[in-house]
């Protein structure tokens, strides 16, 4: 058994032990994923501030050249047509600022469907500590697995 749905941020691939979340859907990309964790919380912020940070340097530069290339007379519609490059490029990319671990499917203690949309699925993290993850906008296929796999295994 595998599969795998697109949410807003990334994807959730599900096999017969794990359900990971990733950036790219990609299997072999869950080999090298760990269970959630205090510390695989750090590495998945740190690795999405260094891509925001990374960005922002970019647009700074750009606007820097600019400035000096113009004379900073066109620096705020630069800044304004940068800002809105920005947004657009952060959108289109959003999966790659996505969440990635693990959770054992062994470990997931309910699911939660909202507004046929949104999913919040509540388990026990590798540090045995109560813990949820909310998935926005998933994928109707990944709502009914979700759901069809929940009423087989949570009753």
């Amino acid at each position: 058994m595998k599969h795998y749905f697109k949410y807003r941020d990334g994807y959730i691939n599900v096999n017969e032990t794990d359900l990971y979340l990733t950036t790219t859907g990609n299997w072999s990309e869950t080999h090298k994923l760990v269970e959630k964790s205090h510390l695989s919380e750090m590495n998945n912020s740190n690795r999405v501030t260094y891509k925001y940070f990374s960005w922002i340097v970019i647009y700074v530069v750009i606007l820097y050249l600019l400035y000096k290339f113009t004379g900073g007379e066109q620096l705020i519609i630069a800044a304004i047509i940068a800002a809105a490059h920005f947004f657009l490029i952060v959108q289109r990319f959003r999966r790659d600022f996505g969440l990635r671990y693990r959770i054992p499917l062994s470990k997931i203690t309910a699911i939660e469907i909202q507004n046929d949309l949104d999913i919040t699925i509540h388990f026990t993290n590798l540090e045995s500590k109560p813990d949820f993850q909310e998935l926005k906008e998933v994928q109707d296929k990944g709502v009914i697995f979700l759901s069809k796999w929940k009423t087989a295994n949570l009753q």
